[in-house]
């Protein structure tokens, strides 16, 4: 009872510390998966979790689900470089540098916002499933956007105007100030998008044992800050008649 009351407290008095913040776990790992954290390098396995500003980096045979419980789940595929930019309940941003990834993200509320970001352009992306691949080696192209439900806004960084996607569209992002055709998904491309149903949104482990950690946490807190407002030890012995 104390520790729900005291977890309550806490994510009341520190709403960004707590409540915004996404907890981001490994699923369905196989091959070689490589986080870069900072100056660590670690080895991704299922139940492993992610952190803000972990970049991932994937094998000839690595293969990862992200899940960020209740809010959005991505497959991140061989050969692939991405960047964990920014994880919060209100947004996330992701930041693919070459590879592929699946997205599979729930309704967003009006002040909800996530957004991919590849090294030719950004996407504004309002609760869909959608496959992304960035090219950056590709002369001809730097990349493919293709959706499989719900709608993305795709803005060229070389040009001012907009493009949307919606279901079963898919664009050829371009080189330089080129323009993007809107087209219909090849079969290989809606064949591969069958497999974002795969990717689980919610993860009962993942969050149990993050609620667990978290409880552990706020529970050193309290002793800690027990003992640092009990009054010292008296010194003086006490007369014994």
């Amino acid at each position: 009872c104390f520790r729900f009351l005291f977890l309550s407290f806490i994510v009341a008095v520190h709403p960004v510390l707590y409540a915004e913040s996404v907890h981001m776990s490994a699923n369905k790992v196989t091959g070689d998966v490589t986080i870069v954290r900072g100056e660590l390098t670690l080895k991704a396995d299922n139940g492993t979790s992610f952190l803000e500003k972990d970049k991932i980096i994937t094998g000839n045979d690595g293969s990862v689900d992200i899940v960020a419980n209740d809010q959005w789940g991505i497959r991140i595929m061989p050969l692939t470089e991405a960047v964990l930019v920014l994880a919060q309940e209100r947004e996330t941003h992701i930041e693919m540098l070459s590879g592929d990834i699946l997205f599979s993200i729930r309704p967003l509320g009006k002040d909800e916002k996530f957004t991919v970001e590849t090294p030719t352009a950004s996407l504004a992306v309002h609760s869909t499933k959608f496959w992304g691949r960035v090219t950056p080696k590709n002369v001809l192209s730097a990349g493919t956007v293709a959706l499989k439900e719900g709608t993305v806004e795709i803005q060229l960084k070389e040009l001012e105007i907009p493009i949307t996607l919606n279901e079963g569209e898919a664009t050829d992002l371009p080189v330089g100030y080129a323009f993007a055709e809107v087209r219909t998904a090849s079969e290989y491309e809606t064949a591969l998008m069958e497999k974002i149903d795969e990717i689980p949104l919610f993860l009962m482990k993942a969050n149990i044992g993050h609620q667990l950690d978290l409880l552990r946490n706020l529970d050193r807190l309290s002793k800690a800050s027990k003992a640092k407002s009990a009054p010292p030890a008296s010194s003086k012995k006490e007369k014994v008649d």
